[in-house]
């Protein structure tokens, strides 16, 4: 016996598109909770980090510093080579020194900046690939949460080493060497008078 009326409609065509709808909807809500959660991580924030690696240096390179020509001003002094043009070259030096590490330190604070905003980068496009996985978006919010937590951290700050002492030392001692005949740093205050006599 023959039922009549058509066979009942296959809608499951629909019902994926249905699921592969709710599925986009749900990355993108995802996606939103990820960069919500990473917006701090701007470009202000990033000189704030470089400006606070650079508070924390400079102030000790210029005590140093200081420290450094009191220092090899007190060895020149004591070795009388303190107005000389050795002496002068000595505080050249050491403030060349000073320029040189002050450019290193700026510089080091720039690239630790850079290398947390390649870390911030590469954790947000490691959720982005999770939450795309997952399509859950209370998920993408608490893994979010969790890295940037991690990611928001101060500059590591390693001692600032003793970076004047080589200047210090063969300021007092070249001059020193030169006053006991030695070569030094050839100023001539301490050549020997000559005691050659003109024969008319």
């Amino acid at each position: 016996m023959c039922i009549g009326g058509s066979p009942p409609k296959d809608n499951s065509a629909e019902l994926a598109r249905q699921r592969e709808a709710e599925r986009q909807a749900s990355i993108t809500a995802g996606r939103s909770r990820i960069d919500e959660t990473f917006e701090k991580f701007d470009d202000k924030y990033y000189d704030t980090y470089t400006g606070r690696y650079t508070d924390h240096y400079f102030p000790q390179l210029d005590d140093k510093y200081a420290e450094a020509k009191r220092k090899v001003a007190f060895a020149l002094a004591g070795a009388g080579g303190l107005n000389s043009s050795a002496g002068a070259r000595k505080i050249g030096d050491l403030t060349e020194a000073y320029s040189k590490n002050r450019t290193q330190i700026a510089d080091q604070a720039l690239s630790s900046a850079n290398g947390l905003r390649g870390d911030v980068e590469s954790a947000r496009s490691d959720l982005y690939s999770q939450n795309s996985a997952a399509a859950d978006p209370s998920a993408a919010a608490s893994s979010a949460l969790a890295r940037a937590s991690v990611l928001d951290r101060p500059p590591t700050y390693n001692p600032l080493g003793d970076i004047f002492a080589d200047l210090i030392n063969t300021a007092a001692t070249g001059v020193a060497a030169e006053k006991q005949g030695y070569r030094g740093f050839s100023t001539g205050l301490f050549e020997p008078k000559s005691s050659a006599k003109v024969v008319g």
